[in-house]
């Protein structure tokens, strides 16, 4: 019986329904330059195509793992302790790795002991992020990351021994479960973002920005995660540690999240999607209740009926060209003589 060598890298990543990305997506991780590698994918209980593509793929570098429909948490968590290798790369279904991306960032944790997560840039829809990143940006990743997230869920790699060190992902975080991650290795290691784009994000419409309730889980759980620091830190133990998934009910309120909700919600309702809108204000006032969010509410009642809806779209229209209008004087009044 043949014995496979011990990749150098493993990627892991987890499809739902997706078939018509499959062959594009996989192949761009087939194509790499780094030719040490495994790849491994979970078929989480797809209804479509997907696992039929997935099976149609002949490279002995790629191992299916098919499981009933258990969510993205519990999918990628298979896929990470089904690897073998010592860095595990993410990538997302139907997102693509350029060439370079596994060789780059495996030769950057090979020369930083210090890195256990490297990034890089990346485009959402062939939008660039991290345009100020021209080089390296290396810093502490929790007091970094404390303050925001600065990579997302698909461009990453990091060393299999800090993620089983931090004990890996957490199911009770089923969104915000790399803002969960992160913040756990970042206990014991620096970040750094590579300058160069090697990864191309596609956000579907299904995804989480277009869902309010995904939208909603996702950001409270991300602030129920840096909670959960601060319990580390004071007491070495925090409140998932301690009572599991009754500790959502004990997340203090936010004001910031709040906002954000509020917000969310009218760009629901420029879309016309009312009862989105209608969700996320009721959740802004939830959170935090200030003049604010109860100006989310108001836009809500003016959300409910035809005749109210017109004049909710007039505040939105007015809304737009007042932002329009501070752009561009942003713009006018930031650019150098």
């Amino acid at each position: 019986m043949k014995t496979l060598k011990k990749p150098r890298v493993s990627v892991v990543t987890a499809f739902y329904n997706r078939g018509a990305l499959v062959a594009e997506s996989i192949d761009s991780l087939l194509t790499q330059t780094l030719e040490d590698i495994e790849i491994i994918i979970v078929d989480d209980g797809s209804t479509d195509d997907t696992a039929a593509r997935l099976n149609d793929i002949k490279d002995e570098r790629v191992r299916i793992i098919s499981q009933a429909n258990a969510g993205f948490t519990s999918a990628i968590t298979r896929a990470v302790a089904e690897s073998a290798g010592d860095y595990v790369a993410l990538h997302g279904a139907g997102d693509l790795s350029r060439a370079r991306r596994l060789s780059a960032q495996a030769d950057y944790l090979d020369a930083n002991d210090e890195v256990g997560v490297v990034g890089c840039r990346y485009t959402n829809d062939d939008v660039v992020v991290h345009l100020g990143v021209t080089t390296v940006e290396r810093a502490p990743l929790l007091e970094t990351f404390m303050k925001g997230c600065r990579i997302s869920h698909g461009e990453v790699m990091f060393r299999r021994t800090l993620y089983d060190r931090v004990g890996g992902y957490r199911r009770l975080f089923t969104y915000a479960q790399d803002m969960d991650l992160w913040l756990r290795m970042g206990e014991f290691c620096d970040y750094a973002i590579l300058p160069e784009i090697l990864y191309d994000r596609r956000r579907l419409s299904e995804g989480v920005y277009m869902s309010p309730h995904a939208f909603y889980m996702q950001r409270k759980l991300a602030r129920v995660a840096v909670e959960c620091v601060a319990q580390r830190q004071k007491t070495g133990r925090d409140m998932i540690d301690r009572i599991g998934a009754a500790a959502l009910f004990l997340s203090e309120p936010d004001r910031t999240l709040s906002r954000t909700f509020t917000r969310r919600s009218l760009d629901f309702y420029a879309v016309s999607h009312h009862d989105a809108g209608i969700f996320m204000a009721r959740m802004g006032w939830r959170e935090w209740r200030d003049h604010r969010s109860f100006a989310g509410l108001v836009l809500a009642w003016l959300a409910t009926g035809r005749k109210r809806r017109h004049l909710l779209g007039l505040f939105l229209k007015y809304r737009a060209r007042s932002r329009a209008k501070r752009s561009s004087f942003r713009a006018t009044h930031s650019t150098p003589p």
